[in-house]
């Protein structure tokens, strides 16, 4: 369960990533519609969980931190790194797989010298489709304006696909 969070959060971090370019280009050029979403590939590059009692179950406070690559039509545009805390786990009595959790993350994507934030409450049910959103809350550089959301969709054991909308200022 905590490994899935994890796929999850880096994948919502590098579609943040993707944000801050899209919100500058809209702002010059006119001819833009609407909102139009830049997808990346993130890469799960290293994980730790950080497990407090009961030991090897979801519960309460737990956390679980992620770092990935970020790609971008097959070449490599950045790194995310993210923390997520558990901060609700139901489950039956004594079962040992919860029926659902939520986590509260934050993280930060860094493309090139600029770094885009965001932030999110995420639920999840085992054992069904995953796929997080996420508020961007600015950043630095090209992404100090940026508003918006990431939309991260689990695409396979330790990658997903991230998928960046920015609103106009």
């Amino acid at each position: 369960m905590k490994k899935q969070l994890i796929t999850i959060v880096g994948v919502a971090t590098a579609a943040a990533l993707v944000i801050g370019p899209l919100a500058l280009a809209r702002k010059d050029d006119a001819t833009v519609v609407g909102p139009t979403p830049r997808v990346f590939d993130a890469k799960e590059q290293d994980s730790k969980d950080r497990d407090i009692r009961p030991v090897g179950s979801a519960s309460l406070g737990d956390e679980f931190f992620l770092s990935q690559s970020l790609s971008e039509g097959g070449a490599l545009v950045g790194s995310a790194d993210t923390t997520c805390t558990f901060v609700r786990v139901v489950r039956e009595a004594g079962a040992a797989t919860p029926l659902a959790v939520s986590v509260q993350c934050g993280g930060v994507a860094k493309i090139g010298p600029d770094v885009l934030t965001f932030q999110g409450l995420n639920s999840f049910m085992p054992n069904s489709p995953t796929q997080s959103r996420f508020a961007v809350t600015g950043g630095t550089g090209a992404f100090a304006d940026a508003k918006g959301e990431v939309r991260v969709t689990e695409t396979g054991q330790g990658t997903s696909a991230i998928a960046v909308e920015l609103l106009d200022a």
